[in-house]
């Protein structure tokens, strides 16, 4: 009889093992969780003003639902295609049709709506070559657009690389001029309105604060802290937890709110609170000095040597940063950075939002036909 009882208890044992060891294989790791918050987060932020918003990039990964109701409704030439080489390109197809393109192809189409007119002169340009419409990818890495296809010749390749580079300078949202941006945590291309609308606003109120149109109150905040430095100690975010504020993130909720430093508004913010919440890094909340008027963009946004206006660094930080002076004098390297910031319609939506204060006595370094120079060049053209 022991020997019948150790049996089994040696057989509950190897089950209870083998069970857990299937439940730990299936269990995602944390960087699989990490790259699937990240994904969701992406995809939120880069469908942010799509005008057919059954296919911002969240509903475009999960054919169904309001993606089969959109088809039903949407008027399109490819609209009844069941077969790839039956489907039409021309200058007349629309968003909708690269939808059925991809799903022809049993791809997804993962681009926002402002490149929707760029493949569509791809494709046209690949079928006045003599392509077959096979394509294995269509999506955006790393602020390019990303066109995988079975090209017949060298003169394909050059058509897919060209349409690639101009993505480079065409916002992903509206598909007007753009540029590569990097303040998000990945790279992304936005022209200026779309931009600071990504960056967020935080605004300081006598009862607490506001942050991007959500209110929250000082009684709230239990703690905040900063988290990811690097080396030089400066921190990409303010954690604030809150004690009953259920804060809504991309794929969850909990009583944490993550401010990014790039948010507009967030040098006041964080001068405001400092000496509110202890647990603040103390090394980095003392280099956050009083705002100083910036020499390029003229708006008095200076904190710890960048700008949170324009996001330029002074001229020694640069320098600094560089390890070498790439610009033999200051007047050089500010006069190339103010082009840049008019040149980007920075002035522009400045003006339009109010945040900070303007130098009075503010010089422009360059000259009217110097920015008309600049403003002339038509990026996606340049390698043609």
């Amino acid at each position: 009889m022991p020997v019948v009882i150790i049996l089994i208890m040696c057989l509950v044992i190897y089950f209870i093992t083998a069970s857990q060891k299937n439940r730990s294989q299936n269990k995602p790791n944390r960087r699989e969780v990490d790259d699937i918050i990240k994904n969701v987060q992406e995809s939120i932020a880069k469908a942010n003003g799509s005008t057919i918003e059954h296919y911002s990039l969240t509903n475009i990964t999960a054919p169904g639902g309001l993606r089969d109701e959109a088809y039903k409704k949407a008027d399109f030439i490819n609209k009844h295609c069941t077969r790839l080489e039956d489907f039409i390109i021309n200058n007349e197809i629309n968003g909708f049709d690269l939808l059925k393109l991809a799903e022809l192809n049993g791809i997804q189409l993962q681009i926002a709506e402002g490149w929707y007119p760029l493949v569509i002169g791809l494709i046209n340009e690949l079928n006045d070559n003599g392509w077959d419409k096979k394509v294995s990818c269509i999506k955006e890495k790393y602020a390019g657009l990303r066109f995988h296809a079975s090209v017949p010749d060298a003169a394909g390749n050059d058509i897919t690389k060209k349409y690639e580079r101009k993505s480079e300078h065409v916002c992903e949202t509206c598909g007007e001029e753009g540029k590569i941006r990097y303040n998000s945590g990945w790279d992304y291309v936005a022209c200026r309105k779309h931009y600071v609308e990504n960056r967020g606003r935080v605004t300081v109120q006598e009862d607490g604060f506001m942050y991007n149109g959500n209110h929250f109150i000082w009684a709230d905040i239990k703690d905040m802290r900063f988290e990811d430095p690097d080396v030089n100690k400066h921190f990409e975010f303010v954690v604030i937890e809150c004690h009953k504020n259920r804060v809504t993130h991309a794929g969850w909720r909990d009583n944490k709110l993550y401010i990014k430093k790039s948010t507009i508004g967030y040098g006041h913010f964080i001068s405001h609170i400092k000496t509110r919440y202890h647990a603040l890094a103390q090394f980095y909340v003392e280099h956050l000095n009083e705002p100083e008027f910036c020499e390029i963009c003229s708006y008095k946004a200076v904190y710890a040597d960048v700008c949170e206006c324009c996001e330029t660094k002074t001229y020694i930080a640069f320098n600094e940063g560089y390890g070498r002076n790439i610009y033999s004098t200051s007047y050089e390297y500010i006069k190339e950075e103010q082009l840049d910031w008019a040149a980007d319609n920075g002035e522009v939506y400045e003006q339009r939002n109010n945040t900070y204060a303007k130098n009075p006595d503010y010089k422009i370094l360059y000259t009217a036909q110097e920015l008309e120079a600049r403003n002339n060049v038509t990026y996606w053209d340049a390698d043609e």
